[in-house]
C-alpha cells in the first residue's frame, strides 16, 4: 500500500471521514488501515528472514558435507553472509 500524497484525495478523505463519523464501521476501517500496514510490514520482515535463515541452513548443510571452500564462498557471496556470519556457521558446524 501507498501513503496517500495527493491534497485533494486528502481533502476528500477527511470529508468522507467528517460525513460518515456517527458511523463507527467505517471510523475503526480508516483508523485499521495503518494497523494493517504495520500488519504487512511486520510479516514481510518475516519473510525475508525465513529466507536468509533457509539459505544459511543450505550453507551450514555445505559445511557439513564437505562441500569445496569456494562453493561455499559463493553460496556466501549470492545470500549476502558476511564473513563474520561465516564464521558463526562454522563454529556451529564445529559444535555438533
Amino acid at each position: 500500500m501507498q501513503a496517500i500524497t495527493n491534497p485533494i484525495a486528502l481533502e476528500l478523505a477527511g470529508e468522507v471521514k467528517k460525513a460518515a463519523a456517527p458511523n463507527e464501521l467505517v471510523n475503526d476501517t480508516l483508523d485499521n488501515r495503518w494497523n494493517l500496514e504495520d500488519f504487512r510490514k511486520v510479516v514481510e520482515w518475516y519473510e525475508r528472514k525465513c529466507e536468509q535463515r533457509a539459505k544459511e541452513e543450505m550453507i551450514i548443510t555445505a559445511l557439513q558435507n564437505s562441500v569445496p571452500l569456494q562453493a561455499i564462498e559463493a553460496m556466501c557471496k549470492n545470500a549476502g553472509v558476511t564473513e563474520a556470519r561465516l564464521a558463526e556457521l562454522k563454529s556451529r558446524v564445529q559444535m555438533t
